[in-house]
């Protein structure tokens, strides 16, 4: 007789389980297999289309749930846990970028008066 647990393919919480307790290194590639155009699409829409930022931070969501797979309570909706964590990252990047991008901009003013100067004497 089947049961839950023989059926293939295994659900999420069964692959979820047999990573977070046997580091199934198998069992986490199937649900990154699985679920990876779910989390790039997410990342890469909410990264207004840039796909090399798209797919670091995708890598980035799947480190948080090799982290985190034990503390998984809901193992049936690992989808949407993966949502979340997906828009969480694409948040993360957009502040990095905006403040790399200000940080970038303070030092261009402030390189500014010195490159005159230096045009003035040459």
């Amino acid at each position: 007789m089947a049961t839950a647990e023989n059926m293939w393919p295994p659900s999420d919480a069964r692959l979820l389980t047999l990573f977070s307790r046997e580091r199934s290194e198998d069992a986490f590639r199937m649900l990154v297999e699985r679920h990876a155009g779910l989390v790039y699409g997410i990342c890469r829409r909410g990264l207004a289309g840039d796909a090399e930022l798209a797919k670091e931070a995708a890598q980035a969501v799947f480190i948080v749930l090799a982290r985190k797979a034990r503390k998984l309570r809901k193992r049936r909706t690992l989808s949407s846990w993966l949502l979340r964590t997906s828009n969480t990252v694409v948040k993360t990047v957009r502040r990095r970028q905006a403040r790399r991008q200000r940080q970038e901009e303070k030092a261009a003013d402030a390189a500014a008066p010195v490159g005159a100067l230096l045009r003035r004497t040459a």
